[in-house]
């Protein structure tokens, strides 16, 4: 149990750590997100009932099929991390409308697959994940009420 909540906060970390990353690249560059989030966010607002599907469903299912269907953690190597990439890249790809989501969601991605491989229970990834879109969505719903 221990382990598994240990991958958990590291995973968490991992992923705070990308998004803070990629936040700072992409607004030194210039390259800004699009309105998705906060069109997102205000149709949440306007219907707390959905905030389940970033927190409960849709961790739920995209670790069932990006990480226990697709990613095969106990392959030997290199095949396990070729699955790794490809179910990240896959990730990403159907997450990502943008440069600047698409990036930072298939590295995500490859958090996922370590935090599954890691913390031997797809739960592990299901979990990380959820708390993962908890947060964002904590902080899109922060910024839309105070309007940063």
């Amino acid at each position: 149990m221990k382990t598994k909540i240990k991958w958990i906060v590291i995973g968490i970390v991992l992923l705070i750590s990308i998004q803070f990353f990629f936040a700072i690249y992409f607004n030194l560059l210039g390259i800004g997100g699009t309105n998705t989030s906060i069109d997102k966010t205000e149709r949440i607002l306007s219907h707390p009932e959905m905030m389940l599907i970033p927190i409960l469903a849709a961790p739920l299912i995209e670790e069932f099929i990006f990480r226990f269907l697709l990613y095969r953690k106990n392959l030997k190597e290199p095949y396990g991390t070729i699955t790794a990439v490809i179910s990240s890249i896959l990730f990403g790809l159907v997450h990502g409308q943008s440069l600047s989501l698409t990036v930072p969601l298939i590295l995500n991605g490859l958090i996922y697959c370590l935090i599954y491989k890691k913390g031997n229970s797809i739960w592990v990834s299901m979990i990380t994940h959820g708390l993962y879109n908890a947060m964002i969505l904590g902080i899109l719903t922060l910024t839309h009420i105070i309007k940063i």
